[in-house]
C-alpha cells in the first residue's frame, strides 16, 4: 500500500476545487449561450468551412445557394439547408468517410491517402446579415455575430433617432442654419442684379432703393451685396460710355474727312472744268492760226491730269461714306447686342430669384421640422419605443421584443417611437 503525504493530499484537493470551478465556470457560460447556437438551422446564405487534416486542398468555404446546397470536392452539390451544426458536421463526415484523395508529395510521387470521419470538421463560420430599420439614426444592413441582442444591433446603428420616420435624412441645425442663409443671400443677390440691370438698360449709373422685406438677411450682408452690384454697375456703364465715346469719335473723323475730300473733288471739278474752257479756247485759235500745236497739246495734258484727280477724289469720298455706313452699323449692332445681353441677363436673375425663393422655403420648412425633431431628441429619455423583430424562420412572423432578446441571423429588427404630440406653431426661421 502506498502511502500519501498530508501536503499532497491538500494540494490535490486544492487542485481539483479550482478544476472543478473552471469546468462549472464553462457549464455556465455553454447554458446561456448554447440553447441559441442549438436551436439554429443552416439557411441561405450562411458560410460553411470545411476543413480536412492534412489535405489543405479540400478545405474551402461554401455559401449554402438559393438551393439549400454547397459544393464539396469528392462529393459534389450537397444540401445543407435545415440542419443544426452538429447535423451539418455528421452529414459532411459521413459525405468524406473511406474517400480516397491522391495526396502529391513533395518528390512527385502520389500518395493514396484514405479520409476518416474524425479528419473532417464542418463549421458554420458566416451568418446570414440582421437588418434594422425604423426610427435608428443609422438604418440598413449589419453583420450578425452569435448571441446578439438586439440593444447590440441598436448601439451599432446609432441608438434611437426619429429621423427614421422622415423621407431622407434630415441634416443638423447648422448646416440647415447656413443653408438657409446662402438661400436668402442668392435671393437678394438675384434681386440687386436685376435692379443693376434695370439701371444699365435705361443708361443710369444709380439703380435706386431696393425692398429687402421679404429678404431676412442682416443690414451689412444687404449693404455688401449692394456695394458689389453698384461697383459692376459702374464698371458697365464706365465700359459702355468708352465704347459709345469711340464710336462717336470714329464718326466725327470720318465725317471730318468726307467734308475734306469733298472740299478737294469740288477744287479738282473747278479746275478740271478751267482746263476744259482752256483747252476749246485754245483750239478755237489754232484753227484761226493763232496758237501753236504745241500749246494745245500741254492744255490737253493738263486737263487729262485734272480728269484723273477728279476721279481719284470721287472714289475716295464714295470709300470714305462707305466707312461711315459701316461704322454706324457697328455701333448699332454693338447697341443692340447690348440691350439682347442685358434682357437674357435679366431672364436669368429673375430664374435665379425664383429659384432661390423656392429654396429657402424648402429650407425653412426643414429647419422647423429639423427644430421640432431636436426638442423630441432632447426628451427621447421619456419617449416610448416599440421593437418588433420579424423572423422568417418557421414562417414569417413579428414578434414584439425588449433590448435583451437574442437575434437570429436574417432578422429584421423594426424600431417604432412614439413622441409626446407637439402643438404646431410656425416659427420664423
Amino acid at each position: 500500500m502506498i502511502s500519501v503525504s498530508p501536503g499532497w493530499q491538500r494540494f490535490r484537493r486544492v487542485a481539483l476545487r479550482r478544476r472543478m470551478g473552471f469546468v462549472g465556470a464553462i457549464l455556465a457560460l455553454i447554458s446561456t449561450v448554447a440553447p441559441a447556437s442549438a436551436a439554429y438551422k443552416v439557411q441561405q446564405g450562411d458560410t460553411i468551412e470545411i476543413t480536412v487534416v492534412g489535405i489543405p486542398e479540400l478545405s474551402q468555404r461554401n455559401t449554402v445557394q438559393p438551393d439549400g446546397a454547397i459544393a464539396l470536392p469528392l462529393v459534389g452539390a450537397l444540401s445543407v439547408e435545415g440542419l443544426t451544426p452538429s447535423e451539418l458536421r455528421e452529414k459532411v463526415q459521413s459525405q468524406f468517410e473511406q474517400k480516397i484523395y491522391r495526396l502529391r508529395a513533395s518528390d512527385g510521387h502520389e500518395i493514396l491517402t484514405v479520409i476518416r470521419p474524425e479528419e473532417v470538421s464542418a463549421a458554420i463560420v458566416g451568418y446570414r446579415p440582421i437588418y434594422v430599420t425604423g426610427d435608428v439614426a443609422k438604418q440598413g444592413q449589419q453583420t450578425f455575430l452569435p448571441a446578439m441582442t438586439v440593444r447590440q444591433a441598436l448601439a451599432l446603428a446609432g441608438g434611437f433617432d426619429f429621423q427614421g420616420r422622415e423621407q431622407g435624412t434630415v441634416k443638423d441645425l447648422p448646416t440647415l442654419r447656413i443653408d438657409y442663409e446662402l438661400a436668402l443671400s442668392d435671393i437678394a443677390s438675384a434681386t440687386v442684379q436685376t435692379a443693376r440691370l434695370n439701371a444699365e438698360l435705361n443708361g443710369r449709373t444709380e439703380f435706386g432703393p431696393i425692398d429687402f422685406s421679404d429678404t431676412p438677411l442682416s443690414r451689412d450682408r444687404l449693404t455688401e451685396i449692394q456695394k458689389s452690384e453698384a461697383a459692376i454697375l459702374q464698371a458697365q456703364m464706365d465700359d459702355y460710355q468708352r465704347q459709345h465715346d469711340f464710336f462717336n469719335s470714329a464718326m466725327g473723323q470720318a465725317d471730318e474727312r468726307i467734308s475734306v475730300v469733298a472740299q478737294q473733288k469740288n477744287e479738282e471739278e473747278a479746275g478740271n472744268s478751267a482746263d476744259t474752257t482752256e483747252l476749246h479756247r485754245l483750239l478755237d485759235l489754232l484753227s484761226k492760226g493763232q496758237e501753236t500745236s504745241l500749246r494745245v497739246t500741254e492744255a490737253r495734258r493738263a486737263l487729262l491730269l485734272s480728269s484723273t484727280r477728279t476721279l481719284q477724289a470721287n472714289v475716295e469720298l464714295l470709300e470714305l461714306k462707305r466707312q461711315k455706313s459701316d461704322l454706324a452699323r457697328q455701333a448699332q449692332h454693338f447697341e443692340d447686342q447690348r440691350r439682347i445681353d442685358l434682357l437674357k441677363a435679366l431672364q436669368e436673375a429673375a430664374a435665379a430669384q425664383a429659384a432661390a425663393k423656392i429654396k429657402a422655403q424648402k429650407l425653412a420648412l426643414e429647419l422647423n421640422s429639423s427644430r421640432r425633431l431636436d426638442s423630441l431628441l432632447d426628451l427621447a429619455a421619456n419617449v416610448e419605443h416599440n421593437i418588433e423583430v420579424v423572423r422568417q424562420e418557421g414562417g414569417q412572423a413579428a414578434l414584439t421584443v425588449d433590448e435583451d432578446f437574442v437575434l437570429m441571423p436574417g432578422d429584421v429588427i423594426n424600431v417604432t417611437l412614439r413622441p409626446p404630440l407637439l402643438t404646431s406653431t410656425t416659427e420664423n426661421p
